[in-house]
């Protein structure tokens, strides 16, 4: 598996990160085997507590086809263009939609790429998070 990111280490700190994630979620995990996994409507929830959390972060759908839009649990936003991909490596990216911005010399739309570990719960729960596990996101499969 590449690194993460640039707080992802391979060998024992890698395994260090996954243990503390497991150990404050309370579930072990496993690691997906298949994209299909991931395919429908979920609620996200931000930090380790997340789960006691009553306000969702946001709602995301996968699709076959690679989108993942997402709104926020308060409906402050929206990201329509968003997309994702399971990786060979078993780590999950999320791409982020980015609009031109001449200003700042993004003269083209483009998309910012992040990538995690994923660890399944349940068939309705997984989780993602950053190489030093200091971004942890619970998702829960949900109708809409």
């Amino acid at each position: 598996m590449n690194p993460i990111d640039h707080k992802d280490q391979p060998g024992e700190y890698r395994a260090a990160v996954f243990s503390e994630v497991q150990r404050s979620l309370n579930f072990r995990g496993e690691a997906p085997a298949d994209p299909a996994f991931f395919l429908g409507n979920w609620v996200c929830r931000f930090g380790r507590d997340s789960l006691e959390q009553s306000v969702p972060h946001c709602y995301r759908s996968f699709f076959p086809d690679g989108t993942a839009p997402a709104r926020a649990g308060d409906g402050t936003w929206s990201t329509p263009k968003d997309c994702w991909k399971f990786n060979d490596d078993r780590s999950f990216s999320l791409w982020s939609y980015v609009e031109a911005m001449p200003e700042y010399g993004i003269e083209q739309p483009t998309y910012s790429e992040d990538c995690y570990h994923v660890l399944i719960k349940s068939g309705e729960e997984f989780v993602l998070f950053n190489g030093d596990g200091s971004l942890v996101m619970v998702y829960a499969r949900t109708k809409a």
